[in-house]
């Protein structure tokens, strides 16, 4: 009929870290698996009564101030301090604990507010960038001179009047101006943030 191709049969190994313990294991007799069970219900026991959990509830800490200013903490005073203050911390009133009605409006009123705040300041500044942008874009048009401002010189050419200075003074302190604002504003952002 036909030949067999494999005639090995393949052998796959499963990795335990630990031994499977029964109570009809050979090798332990059954004992570890009972002491096991025996330690689990134990601790089970000690949890319920609680005999363990109030010990780590109320601990105490000492401060001890040293003749020479160093402060020292720990679990008994330290022999030699200047002066101990003995402090009971109560682990069982930390963790998170729910807000009530009125510590949540009070941060929603608050976070509304900031948002009011972030707003106006950002108009402030957005407002403020324009500003200087138009005052450049004014600058940058006025540098041609208007007509009257080029005074004629006999036989050299022309040269601007002080109208055209002036103009320019104006224009120049007009753009400080939008800057000093604008640094104003964004200073105002970023503290609001």
């Amino acid at each position: 009929m036909g030949k067999k191709l494999f005639t090995k049969r393949s052998t796959v190994r499963i990795y335990r870290p630990f031994p499977r313990v029964t109570s009809r294991s050979k090798k332990y007799g059954g004992k570890y698996l009972a002491i096991t069970r025996f330690l689990v219900v134990c601790c089970f026991a000690l949890i319920s009564t609680k005999e363990i959990v109030p010990a780590a509830m109320a601990e105490s800490i000492y401060k001890s101030v040293m003749p020479d200013g160093r402060v020292m903490y720990g679990e008994k005073p330290q022999p030699g301090a200047h002066s101990v203050k003995k402090s009971t911390v109560s682990i069982s009133d930390t963790g998170v604990k729910p807000a009530s009605k009125t510590e949540i409006d009070s941060i929603n009123r608050r976070a509304q507010k900031r948002s009011l705040l972030l707003e106006n300041t950002l108009k402030t500044v957005q407002t403020a960038e324009g500003d200087l942008r138009k005052a450049e874009i004014d600058r940058e048009a006025g540098i041609e001179p208007l007509p009257g401002e080029r005074l004629g010189i006999v036989g050299r050419g022309t040269r601007l009047s002080e109208a055209y200075w002036r103009r320019q003074q104006i224009l120049e302190e007009r753009v400080d101006t939008a800057r000093q604002l604008l640094k104003k504003a964004r200073q105002e952002y970023n503290e609001a943030r």
